[in-house]
């Protein structure tokens, strides 16, 4: 995990984020974590920021324009820097490098929670020990993102860089549920009906194979965050405003989690109560 030296944060604030960092609060759980991101496969490769570094990488990967003008410059699509990303690129430890962008948005991801939505702690690039899949017996720890959110429930994200297939959509959901997460968030680069269409389609949800439908869902009012519930796993687009994204994932996951203690589920109509806009998608399920 990067630690920086945050301007303005008091030491109560500091202790909390010790009290309840990833590592702290999955060893209470009887989880051990092998590794996690330290800072040095990013962008910036070292494992102490200043506050000036860390705010500038956050606002950068924050913004979709200015995070896709980073990507286009150290994919060599233009050799000129924007004005919006100078100041990372001419930083002194600054790498051109692609492995170290997706690095570097994992922790980006994780520290969106934590700056906007009040979470604990969050940690990037974690292999946590013991974990393994139920389809095929292998090995599964690695978790791109994990965090601790602000009601002591532990979040997943997968960031996939591209297109995501069947068999990464199961791992990631088979990884959450191994860890006891809350839900699983993937971040997909390429993302629409047509594509989840395809990549459900027969697919399974572990514990609910009688289930054959995604909802397509938004705030009312906010047609810029548009996210795709399957079951307890969301997709998210990566090229899009990520923060009102994952904004709706949240309000979503404390919905579902408030029906599952009264021993229901959401209902198509509930949603739309709710002030949601719905969509359904039915998945044709394999004979």
């Amino acid at each position: 995990m990067i630690i920086t030296k945050r301007g303005g944060i008091n030491p109560n604030q500091i202790q909390l984020a010790q009290l309840f960092s990833v590592n702290r609060v999955l060893a209470s759980r009887g989880f051990t974590i092998k590794s996690e991101g330290d800072g040095t496969d990013t962008l910036i490769p070292k494992t102490e920021w200043t506050p000036s570094e860390a705010d500038l990488v956050f606002e950068i990967f924050n913004d979709k324009t200015s995070r896709k003008e980073l990507l286009d410059f150290i994919e060599g699509k233009v050799s000129v820097p924007s004005v919006a990303i100078s100041g990372l690129t001419n930083n002194v430890a600054f790498v051109k490098n692609r492995s170290a962008f997706s690095s570097t948005f994992e922790w980006y991801l994780g520290e969106l929670l934590v700056k906007r939505f009040r979470a604990f702690s969050s940690s990037y690039s974690v292999i946590v020990n013991d974990i393994c899949r139920n389809s095929d017996n292998g090995e599964s720890g690695d978790y791109d993102v994990l965090s601790i959110l602000g009601d002591m429930n532990l979040l997943y994200i997968e960031s996939k860089s591209g297109s995501i297939d069947q068999c990464g959509i199961m791992k990631a959901v088979e990884r959450s549920i191994s860890l006891h997460c809350v839900a699983t968030v993937v971040v997909v680069e390429r993302l629409s009906n047509e594509i989840l269409d395809g990549m459900l389609k027969g697919l399974k949800y572990p514990n609910l194979p009688s289930l054959s439908s995604y909802y397509e869902l938004s705030i009312k009012g906010r047609a810029d965050c548009v996210v795709y519930k399957w079951h307890n796993c969301y997709f998210v687009h990566a090229t899009k405003n990520i923060e009102v994204q994952l904004q709706t994932v949240l309000r979503l996951i404390e919905y579902s989690r408030i029906l599952i203690t009264q021993c229901m589920i959401a209902g198509e109509g509930d949603f739309e109560t709710m002030g949601y806009v719905l969509t359904v998608h039915k998945t044709e399920q394999n004979p």
